[in-house]
């Protein structure tokens, strides 16, 4: 009997937990889908560098640049 009650004890908890479990998640996977954003936008920018002045960035470099220009921007765009 009382491993029912232990189990129902951890069961009521995990619930409990459930919803802060949920937010950091989707804190996460928000977090995780504008890195991958970032990271296209990135090498997009790299490419078309390429293109338009005929030198070939490294990817810190086209980094640097592009965070310097349009980080902020894409933050205030990617949150809205």
């Amino acid at each position: 009997m009382s491993g029912t009650i232990y189990a129902m004890d951890i069961d009521m908890k995990a619930r409990a937990l459930t919803p802060s479990l949920q937010a950091a998640s989707h804190e996460q996977a928000r977090f995780r889908q504008s890195m991958a954003a970032q990271m296209r936008m990135i090498e997009f920018y790299r490419w078309r560098q390429f293109l338009v002045t005929g030198t070939l960035l490294s990817t810190d470099e086209a980094a640097a640049e592009w965070i310097a220009r349009y980080a902020a921007e894409f933050r205030d765009s990617f949150l809205a």
